[in-house]
């Protein structure tokens, strides 16, 4: 059974999220994996958020796995030990290159697996068949076809004050923010992580 590691900066809101919200699409649609997630800032031991835990717990087993989560720090072992590893970030993406640069192939954010996933599956690149590796080596195969987005603000047009735009590849953390904005980043990381099941899981 293929091993699918979420990688956020703390292991409380956005890598749990995508977690549980991909181990409940797996089961329902027919791929057989084992998610775990971590953080590469964790504190071990440390329990998910209440916004996440709540937006999450959409059936018993998903509320049980809120309840049982403990953060952990992100290890060369846990990232060796995976066969598909799903960054909130590029900046986590990186941060897993580094501690294993055996792990580039397996490695992407989890916006940027679902975007490949989606090109690869126009293509008929990767049937639909629930097999992992056989769909990690198909994202692994387009990453050159992702469109580049050009995020400079041009000459006189940049302020100080003013955000640079977030990257399409990136679910940004937004632990701390309002609740709305919260809870819609929660929706978000789950939402991914059901749509990337989507993509792989069997069709007949």
């Amino acid at each position: 059974m293929t091993r699918v590691l979420m990688v956020c900066s703390a292991n409380v809101c956005r890598s749990p999220a995508m977690a549980i919200g991909f181990a409940t699409a797996a089961r329902e649609g027919g791929v057989r994996v084992d998610v775990v997630s971590a953080g590469r800032l964790a504190q071990p031991g440390a329990m998910i958020c209440a916004v996440t835990a709540e937006t999450v717990g959409v059936d018993e087993r998903s509320r049980q796995a809120a309840t049982e989560h403990r953060a952990q720090r992100l290890s060369a072992e846990l990232i060796e030990s995976a066969g598909l590893i799903l960054g909130a970030t590029r900046e986590e993406r990186a941060a897993v290159a580094v501690m294993s640069p055996r792990s580039r192939s397996r490695v992407f954010t989890i916006a940027e697996a679902v975007a490949l996933g989606e090109i690869a599956a126009e293509r008929r690149f990767a049937p639909a068949s629930g097999d992992v590796d056989e769909f990690v080596a198909a994202l692994n195969a387009h990453r050159g076809r992702l469109p580049v987005t050009d995020r400079r603000v041009g000459p006189g047009r940049q302020s100080p004050w003013r955000r640079a735009p977030a990257d399409p590849l990136d679910l940004p953390d937004a632990h701390g923010s309002r609740l709305a904005e919260h809870t819609r980043r929660v929706r978000e990381a789950v939402r991914l992580s059901e749509r990337l099941v989507a993509l792989m899981a069997p069709t007949n």
